[in-house]
């Protein structure tokens, strides 16, 4: 679920991903008939959304796709992993099924990866259903569950260059 700035909500529905208007509870839904589709995120500028498909889920990882919530166009094949989402500096982060955090610039206008992407974090736990915990704030900064987190829970903050604090 993912919640803009101007009072839309993201979740997913029934056949895919819906989105609600908070002001006059309209809801429209984006139907994606069998895929299998998680984890929808505003990208700057509200107009479009990140998900994933876990359609073949056989890889035991996802595809992550670009929805535009305006024209109803969608990207369904922008990299391969999961829980993705587009910072405000244009970067698209996303996992794998290691714990590892990638990030690639990205061209939200035009719809794909704009440069090659480079690991960022290697601690990144997976939880079942290949659910990361994680979140960026507009500033840059990373706050995410560590894979040892099983028995040591401790919130880390990251920076934009890896750097983290916890």
């Amino acid at each position: 679920m993912s919640w803009s700035e101007a009072g839309e909500i993201a979740f997913i529905g029934p056949t895919g991903i819906s989105v609600l208007s908070v002001a006059d509870g309209t809801e429209e839904q984006f139907d994606f008939g069998s895929k299998r589709v998680r984890w929808p995120h505003w990208v700057p500028g509200e107009r479009r959304l990140t998900f994933t498909d876990f359609t073949n889920w056989g890889s035991g990882s996802g595809v992550i796709g670009l929805l535009d919530v305006r024209s109803g166009e969608r990207i369904d094949s922008l990299t391969v992993g999961f829980n993705s989402r587009v910072t405000s500096s244009g970067h698209l982060l996303w996992a794998d099924k290691e714990g590892t955090l990638w990030a690639a610039p990205m061209d939200t206008d035009a719809g794909r990866l704009d440069g090659a992407p480079a690991a960022m974090l290697s601690d990144i736990l997976v939880a079942p259903g290949r659910e990361v915990r994680l979140t960026v704030a507009q500033s840059g900064d990373l706050a995410y569950v560590r894979a040892d987190a099983r028995t040591d829970l401790r919130l880390v903050v990251a920076n934009e260059i890896g750097r983290a604090h916890v």
